[in-house]
């Protein structure tokens, strides 16, 4: 039999169903591009950037050129971004802080993407992912004498930059005015509270997070508020004031 013609084979082939085998690129990187070109150089001096995948893959770099083109070459497997100032990354937990510990004031910003494909981008907007709790205590002009202990059940945010769950616990000491702050992570439920504390004795626990929910803050802000809170205590009363919401809980309990 004499061969057939180069077109004429291709157009059989065709027609049985039978195709080319295209080129296997499973085992080529995909191309991730950050665009940094929307950060103010003027506020942010440098930021963090690391990108992982669940394989192992991980690459960490300090960016103070805010470029529009960072590439970087990334497995076909997933990955997540995060870029971020504040606070350092742990690329097994993420940004989590250990009981004990207030949360560090962190801008965050947190992608996941499928890479089964050449290319994928990304553009870095950096979003403010604490809350500053400011606690201020009216004692009659006297020096505070009791310590503040604030928990929770979000201890940071994990490796694809959702609030993770984990123990939060805090100690703090107003100064002589009767000032003291802590800094949250982002809330997934109405969990906080706040004890006053003599000696290590709890004389008396808020529930911190419902009158914090009740104010009208909001924990799903991209870019969350800051709290003032103002505990005026006498023997038998305590008053909670967040922002323009106040209310007032008395108790039998002998400071």
């Amino acid at each position: 039999m004499k061969s057939l013609p180069s077109v004429v084979l291709l157009g059989l082939l065709s027609l049985l169903g039978i195709s080319c085998i295209k080129e296997n690129r499973e085992e080529c990187p995909c191309y991730l591009i950050v665009d940094f070109s929307e950060l103010d150089s003027a506020k942010f001096e440098s930021v963090g950037l690391d990108v992982l995948s669940a394989d192992g893959f991980l690459y960490s770099d300090e960016v103070n050129s805010f470029v529009s083109d960072y590439t970087v070459k990334v497995p076909r497997r997933g990955i997540c971004v995060n870029a971020y100032i504040g606070a350092e990354f742990d690329p097994e937990r993420g940004f989590v802080v250990d009981p004990g510990a207030g949360f560090p004031e962190l801008w965050l910003h947190s992608s996941e993407f499928d890479t089964s494909c050449d290319v994928v981008r990304d553009t870095v907007i950096l979003h403010k992912s604490y809350s500053k709790i400011n606690i201020h205590m009216l004692s009659d002009g006297t020096p505070c004498p009791f310590a503040i202990g604030i928990d929770g059940d979000v201890c940071g945010y994990s490796l694809s930059g959702q609030p993770e769950d984990g123990v939060f616990k805090v100690s703090l000491q107003p100064d002589s005015k009767g000032d003291c702050y802590v800094c949250l992570p982002r809330q997934k439920s109405p969990s906080l509270a706040l004890s006053i504390v003599d000696d290590g004795d709890v004389l008396r626990r808020f529930a911190l997070g419902q009158y914090i929910v009740s104010s009208g803050f909001d924990w799903s802000r991209e870019d969350l508020e800051d709290i003032d809170v103002t505990i005026d205590f006498s023997r038998t009363e305590i008053t909670f004031r967040l922002r323009n919401w106040e209310t007032t809980y008395c108790y039998t309990v002998e400071i």
